[in-house]
């Protein structure tokens, strides 16, 4: 999958996961889109098995697992 066609498919999918959580789930929690080495979208997420974890340690976990698939190529695009 090449850079343009990989944004706009990550593009999509977070968009349409922020809408089903904002419009059906009548709430919102912090995630993330990959394309992984394999070329397959994926969704993710940090789960601390709290109801109302922090927002800020969300946002670092979820940004250092990214980082982190990248620097180790199991993600192309994030």
């Amino acid at each position: 999958m090449n850079f343009n066609n990989a944004t706009e498919v990550l593009k999509k999918n977070i968009v349409d996961q922020a809408r089903y959580y904002l419009e059906e789930a009548n709430e919102f929690f912090p995630f993330g889109a990959v394309v992984d080495k394999n070329d397959e979208l994926r969704p993710i997420c940090i789960y601390f098995g709290e109801e109302f974890p922090s927002a800020t340690d969300v946002l670092r976990s979820l940004e250092k697992r990214i980082k982190d698939g990248l620097e180790n190529y199991e993600y192309q695009y994030a």
